[in-house]
């Protein structure tokens, strides 16, 4: 940010703890930050020694339907599906 005066970055910082605050509350946590932001703490808050046991606990309920995958999952898969591959 060229000429950015220290106010700017001030005000900036500011403004990104005010919206992280509000979103980390929010249900779209999720979807907002990346993976590694919350697979790092995530598993301890559920009592889950590791992320990668809590990843395939995820997998296997939407596998057997014991959760609903969001859109956002679907459309993924959607897409991945579509995608021409050569054998």
């Amino acid at each position: 940010m060229a000429g950015a005066q220290p106010s700017d970055l001030v005000a900036n910082l500011g403004s990104a703890v005010d919206f992280y605050a509000t979103l980390r509350s929010s249900e779209e946590l999720w979807k907002k930050c990346m993976g590694k932001e919350i697979m790092g703490v995530l598993p301890a808050e559920l009592g889950i020694s590791k992320a990668r046991y809590l990843e395939s606990q995820v997998i296997r309920m939407y596998e057997e339907n014991e959760i609903t995958p969001p859109d956002e999952l679907i459309a993924l898969r959607d897409y991945v599906a579509a995608i021409p591959y050569a054998a």
